[in-house]
């Protein structure tokens, strides 16, 4: 399922995630079935089904609270966070992504600060403070290097570039979305490279060149 979700074919994910819940509720095992809930979540969020993402996540998240999974209360904020950003509900994204920052940094596990960083960053895009994001995803971005995990280092340099083009910054902003589309098409994340193009195209249009 996760490999399918990476590689952008929802349905098959979706079908995978469905059948380890039956399989997870017909066990009693709710470690996976929150686990398939988060799973579910993140494909609904795919397809462009926030509203329905979130209640498969507020299922998620108990389960993982009950069982003391800090690691699953964190990826669940961080998940959360990204629903609600779809929903321009802001203040709730921010303090998701807070929250899977805490706990990320109570459990020591590094790859949910950088996501979840990054994530805050691009939330300060959408809400006009480029500058502050700036300063928030060079941080993520140094995390995701040192952790050696390339699609959250192109994520981090595609809300740079979003930062950048918001301060007037088109040539740098370019090359971050270039090196960005490199990664995700030499990792084969399909999302990422989706999302590349689409902030190529924006920066395209500030500087008038509606045929690229």
């Amino acid at each position: 399922g996760i490999a399918a979700f990476e590689l952008g074919r929802s349905t098959e994910a979706r079908e995978a995630f469905d059948t380890v819940m039956a399989l997870a509720e017909a066990e009693g095992d709710r470690d996976m079935l929150a686990r398939a809930c988060l799973n579910l979540g993140a494909v609904a969020n795919l397809e462009g089904d926030p509203a329905t993402a979130l209640t498969l996540y507020h299922l998620a998240l108990p389960l993982f609270q009950r069982l003391g999974q800090i690691r699953g209360q964190s990826q669940t904020h961080q998940s959360l966070a990204l629903s609600y950003r779809d929903l321009a509900r802001h203040d709730d994204a921010d303090d998701a992504y807070r929250e899977a920052i805490r706990l990320g940094l109570e459990l020591g596990y590094p790859p949910i600060v950088s996501m979840a960083t990054i994530g805050r960053a691009e939330l300060l895009v959408l809400r006009d403070d480029p500058q502050a994001a700036l300063g928030l995803v060079e941080w993520g971005l140094r995390l995701a290097r040192r952790l050696e995990d390339p699609i959250t280092e192109g994520t981090g340099l595609r809300v740079r570039a979003g930062a950048r083009a918001a301060l007037g910054r088109e040539a740098e902003a370019g090359d971050d979305l270039q090196l960005a589309l490199r990664i995700s098409r030499e990792t084969g994340n399909r999302l990422l490279e989706a999302e590349t193009l689409r902030d190529l195209g924006k920066v395209a249009l500030r500087l008038d060149d509606t045929v690229a």
